[in-house]
């Protein structure tokens, strides 16, 4: 049954949305890439990520499949073939031109789009674990001594030295960390030799806990309050010191636990107290 074309207004037995093929076509993108496709490989055994596990393959099929899995098509159409013309540009970006096939109800016509297909070094987790580059978790020490108590030494860095998923890296710190919506490479500097390096890791792989480490901020009371070994202000829940009308509060404060609510608690019952040792009485 023949129908009329609402752009020109010819009969046709074939239309899509109303429209003729010729008036469909006209002007209108049938496939699509995004500008860049991220493609990342192990540096030590060369397999490529593809559908979240790493497979041994040429580059032009890694490549080729890198840009075939971000090729879009229109809803009204079905891509039947596409073949990919990869140019390099250098060592790690590719320009792709994917030449397709599109089939739109029973006709069928072609299509281009083109992308840049950028190589990523990383390391997969079986090489991570035997070269010992890259595990689940990283301990970093800024200094080249280790601060911790003896006890605390037994009991967590025991835990820590025998798990073969953690790697510690003593004098070392972060000095670069970038990515675009998620983490995708960080930078490692050797304090002792400067030497920096760089990993690189699929976006979202991996993350990073800020953590400088703790110096109290006490030598301003030293003298009139008992200090512990590594700095800390001793006081009792109130916050009450040696010396009489001096509390403290937050984390100079001596205690197991330094998050931001425990912080505001000493808060509390500092001005609480200190204010009953002014004689003037806080209802709870």
């Amino acid at each position: 049954m023949n129908g009329f074309c609402v752009e020109c207004g010819i009969s046709t037995n074939q239309t899509v949305n109303g429209m003729c093929m010729e008036c469909f076509l006209k002007d209108r993108t049938l496939v699509s890439l995004p500008d860049h496709v991220d493609l990342f490989t192990c540096t030590s055994c060369g397999q490529y990520l593809w559908h979240g596990d790493y497979e041994a393959m040429s580059p032009e099929k890694a490549i080729s499949l890198a840009a075939r899995s971000a090729l879009t098509c229109i809803k009204e159409g079905k891509i039947v073939k596409a073949t990919a013309v990869i140019e390099p540009r250098d060592s790690y970006n590719y320009a792709v031109t994917m030449q397709c096939r599109v089939a739109i109800s029973d006709f069928e016509t072609d299509a281009v789009a083109s992308t840049i297909v950028r190589v990523k070094n990383t390391v997969c987790k079986i090489c991570s674990r035997r070269t010992g580059n890259y595990y689940e978790a990283i301990l970093q020490v800024r200094t080249a001594e280790k601060t911790l108590s003896p006890k605390l030494q037994d009991e967590v860095l025991k835990k820590i030295e025998e798990n073969d998923k953690v790697e510690i890296r003593y004098m070392t710190s972060v000095v670069k960390l970038e990515g675009e919506t998620l983490p995708e490479s960080i930078t490692f500097r050797n304090n002792e030799t400067g030497e920096e390096t760089t990993e690189t890791y699929p976006a979202g792989s991996f993350g990073v806990f800020v953590f400088v480490g703790r110096v109290p901020a006490t030598k301003l009371i030293e003298g009139m309050a008992d200090l512990d070994e590594r700095g800390y202000a001793v006081a009792d829940e109130t916050g009450k010191t040696k010396t009489p009308g001096l509390f403290v509060a937050g984390d100079i404060r001596e205690k197991k636990l330094r998050q931001i609510v425990t912080a505001t608690a000493d808060g509390a019952n500092a001005a609480t107290a200190a204010a009953e040792y002014l004689g003037q009485h806080i209802d709870s």
